[in-house]
């Protein structure tokens, strides 16, 4: 608790003085406020850490085509996206002698906020069997807002004066607005019409995850955005299915491949494989398509953000699983 001391323990910050009135750090009397931690010597002796995240993001989409001669289609999308994501993070310390039993601290961030982008593409048909596609997605830009909030608990053996053997202190809701701008995406493709039963395609996807950038009205970000910018390189993604027409059902299945968003010299996001399986109903006025899509990545945790060779790098395998549903209507 070295950043605690010379400070009033009034002046201190949220998290804190979370810890000071909690007892997990004190003042030394007559010391101009030097702090010591009750906790030193049996601090990290066994350590557990959960991390719980749920939410979302939904799009309504708004689209436009045309075709001319079926040799080239050309296609404009405006889509507007909905975010609702929570992340909890609960450190719990406990040991099995002394005064001290345990502590815990929880860490909630709520996030929501809209989003908007434009996607403009064509299809060109050289051939009867043969299409090429190119398609280019601009930013979309989100404004989100994050709620945050902190508690923290003490546990400890011995009663106090009052007969207390635990303590607890919460750092209120805390808001902050700002806008993110993620990077455009271009796509390539190429799709093979096997007569009529049957179309193999595959997609090459490019992504400039080093161009995502924050801002906001009352704070730079130049140190984040700059981070971005050295941390985070090229992305290249593949994906490839075929889709098998026993009309008016149509059967669907692919494969997917997202490669690093660092850069060379950080390698510390790990790709993404996946693979989906689906299943349609078309007719002439109405379409129909039910699809679930599975992916899993590996990837290293480190305990602490600052380490330090306090901890182990933690290997932890993640897996994803999702179910679209969409329900079209031509006119």
């Amino acid at each position: 608790m070295v950043n605690s001391d010379g400070t009033h323990p009034e002046d201190l910050s949220d998290w804190l003085w979370m810890a000071f009135d909690t007892y997990a750090t004190d003042t030394i009397p007559n010391s101009g406020y030097t702090y010591i931690n009750p906790l030193y010597d049996f601090y990290g002796e066994n350590q557990r850490r959960v991390i719980e995240t749920q939410g979302g993001i939904g799009e309504w989409v708004f689209s436009l085509g045309g075709n001319y001669n079926d040799f080239i289609q050309i296609g404009a999308t405006f889509g507007i996206q909905n975010i609702r994501y929570k992340y909890t993070l609960i450190h719990t310390e406990n040991t099995e002698t002394g005064d001290f039993k345990s502590f815990d601290y929880t860490e909630t961030v709520e996030t929501k906020g809209v989003g908007s982008n434009f996607k403009l593409g064509m299809i060109i048909r050289p051939v009867h069997f043969l299409r090429v596609g190119l398609a280019f997605h601009t930013p979309t830009f989100y404004t989100l807002t994050d709620i945050y909030s902190y508690k923290m608990s003490t546990y400890w053996r011995t009663p106090d004066s009052d007969g207390n053997t635990e303590y607890h202190s919460s750092a209120g809701e805390y808001e902050y607005t700002y806008e993110y701008y993620s990077p455009f995406r271009t796509v390539a493709g190429l799709a093979f019409v096997l007569w009529k039963y049957a179309i193999v395609s595959a997609d090459y996807e490019y992504v400039n995850y080093g161009k995502s950038r924050f801002r906001a009205d009352d704070y730079d970000f130049e140190t984040e955005n700059n981070s971005i910018k050295e941390k985070f390189g090229n992305g290249h993604n593949l994906r490839a299915g075929v889709e098998i027409r026993l009309a008016p059902v149509y059967l669907r299945g692919g494969v997917s491949y997202y490669g690093s968003a660092t850069s060379q010299k950080y390698k510390d996001t790990g790709s993404v494989s996946g693979y989906s399986l689906g299943i349609g109903l078309k007719t002439r006025t109405v379409y129909i398509d039910f699809a679930f899509n599975h992916s899993y990545t590996k990837n290293n945790y480190l305990l602490y953000e600052y380490d330090q060779g306090l901890s182990e790098n933690a290997n932890y395998k993640l897996s994803k699983d999702q179910i679209n549903f969409t329900l079209g209507y031509k006119f």
